[in-house]
């Protein structure tokens, strides 16, 4: 019997040693496998949109923010402050205010929102007192029960 080289479309047909259709058959599975890892890389190492909140009832605080290119820190912020960056999944996330400046006692609140979800709040009350929220962007669980503030101006004497 006379081997054949040209499939019924035309096409060349080449037929391989079994030893070699194996090791054809392991790179062909090999891509696919790099292939399928690649879409999953892109899952995992994708940005989350952070927003930071801090309320109170004091009408500034003094700020500590950690951001995508380093960290910020703003004196006398008013109050309610709200900003959002995108962060790679697993960087560090921080906010940290503080009413310092208060001459009775008072209350601030930090809420870290992870793409929609509050996966961080703190509040602190008294005076000269601090709420710190912090973690890693993409990673926190939603906290139960938490709401997003309002980001209504308190009125201030």
């Amino acid at each position: 019997m006379k081997p054949r080289f040209r499939r019924n479309d035309g096409w060349p047909t080449v037929r391989l040693p079994d030893g070699l259709q194996f090791v054809a058959v392991i790179a062909e599975i090999v891509i696919v496998v790099i292939f399928l890892l690649g879409l999953l890389g892109g899952l995992v190492d994708r940005e989350v949109e952070i927003s930071y909140i801090v309320t109170g009832d004091e009408p500034t605080a003094n700020l500590y923010v950690e951001t995508p290119n380093g960290s910020e820190e703003h004196e006398r912020q008013p109050l309610p402050f709200k900003v959002t960056y995108k962060f790679q999944k697993d960087e560090f996330v921080k906010i940290s205010a503080g009413n310092f400046m208060a001459d009775k006692p008072g209350t601030i609140t930090c809420t870290i929102v992870a793409d929609g979800k509050v996966v961080h709040q703190a509040s602190s009350t008294g005076e000269n007192v601090r709420a710190s929220c912090g973690g890693r962007a993409g990673s926190g669980k939603p906290v139960p029960g938490a709401t997003i503030p309002q980001l209504t101006t308190p009125a201030h004497p």
